[in-house]
């Protein structure tokens, strides 16, 4: 048979299939062009087996040909993409979800995109759970926003190197702030400490002025540029405490230069007969004493109403501390007054009132002549209405 070309138009729809072409039989040479088209291949009959490499360039490829779904996933790597083919103009708005982007696992930490010095930037990963994590770094100030810092009881705030400073509060109600290094220094140009409604102040620092304390918010004692003012008293308390004047010039004996005693007050002096008062009354008994240090100075009158029936040596009882019985601590006393008297002769003469040595009484003597050391004075030596002044000083233990 004479062979015979036979067009399109002799074949039958579906009379050739791809069981009676043999492999290889059709090439690109024997297609005309566009005579393959979408539509005469059927869905995955062209796989990446069927193409050979390098085939298929972009100018092969109808903008918006290849789809998504003519896409299986996974097939296009980093491999399959040219370097810099995919830019920012290529990607469609939220096309990268998270997915897509580096992220944490779990709860409590996540993935950052961390600056890099001008290199390229990484992703790193923050851990969030600052409860777990034992020792969390700051990477800048920690801005509060408007809230609270809040520790509970019996954990510190610690400040320092080797944690110098600590302030806490404890489960006692007590605060704490414990310094332990160095001086702990509250620097301001004014300072008050006062109540926690700041009704009322214990102590007032004022910058280039004085220093004041309050006791019940009443101010006791403050500084001024020359010493100090004392609003109503000083108090010492404890054997030996007082006001020490060791800045001042010292004798040759001297033993000590603390004031440590002042008393002032009254004592009710007694008159005794051979140490008995039968019978005894008074118009007017008083006294007066001061003491500063161990020095006391003394005064009192005896007005009697009755001089009683009891007889023997004068001696005037109460003296507010004993005398100190040590040599060189002499005491003395003096009249300042006598009326309604007895036997004149004997208040005529030199009166020797002697202060009886670790006691708190006073005999009356008198001297007569040179040739005694001094006479007791008697209940004969007074009337009913005797009458009498006296001063004196003694030391005392």
């Amino acid at each position: 048979m004479a062979l015979t070309k036979i067009s399109t138009d002799g074949v039958k729809d579906d009379a050739v299939t791809a069981g009676k072409i043999p492999a290889n039989a059709v090439g690109s040479s024997e297609l005309a062009d566009n005579a393959v088209d979408t539509a005469a291949i059927a869905d995955d009959a062209v796989t990446a087996d069927k193409i050979a490499d390098g085939t298929i360039t972009t100018t092969q490829i109808a903008n918006d040909a290849v789809t998504r779904s003519r896409i299986q996933d996974e097939a296009v790597d980093a491999d399959r993409l040219a370097a810099s083919a995919v830019t920012t103009a290529k990607i469609a708005d939220q096309a990268v979800t998270l997915a897509k982007l580096p992220h944490g696992d779990g709860s409590n930490d996540g993935k950052f995109l961390r600056a890099n010095n001008g290199a390229d930037p990484t992703f790193e990963t923050v851990n969030t759970d600052l409860v777990s994590d034992s020792s969390p770094q700051l990477g800048g100030d920690l801005d509060t926003n408007s809230h609270h810092i809040l520790l509970d009881d019996d954990h510190e705030l610690k400040l320092g190197n080797s944690t110098d400073l600590e302030i806490w509060h404890s489960s006692n109600s007590n605060s704490y702030i414990k310094n332990n290094t160095g001086e702990l220094k509250l620097a301001s140009d004014n300072i008050a400490l006062m109540t926690t409604d700041q009704s009322e102040k214990f102590i007032d620092c004022n910058g280039n002025g004085n220093v004041e304390l309050f006791y019940d918010n009443s101010k006791k004692l403050e500084t001024i540029s020359d010493g100090i003012r004392v609003t109503d008293y000083i108090k010492f308390t404890g054997t030996g405490c007082g006001i020490d004047f060791g800045s001042t010039s010292n004798a040759s004996g001297m033993s000590s230069e603390v004031l440590d005693d002042y008393e002032e007050g009254s004592w009710s002096p007694s008159l005794r007969f051979g140490g008995g008062s039968t019978g005894m009354s008074y118009n007017t008994r008083q006294g007066k004493y001061t003491r500063i240090g161990n020095l006391v100075t003394f005064s009192f009158r005896i007005n009697l109403s009755a001089k009683g029936s009891s007889t023997g040596d004068a001696i005037v009882y109460g003296l507010p501390f004993n005398v100190w019985n040590t040599e060189g601590a002499y005491s003395g006393a003096t009249f300042g007054w006598l009326n309604n008297l007895t036997n004149a002769h004997r208040w005529s003469c030199t009166q020797i009132p002697t202060l009886d040595i670790n006691g708190n009484y006073i005999y009356l003597r008198r001297i007569e002549s040179s040739s005694n050391n001094g006479l007791g004075h008697t209940q004969s030596d007074f009337t009913d209405s005797h009458d009498m002044i006296m001063q004196g000083l003694y030391y005392t233990i």
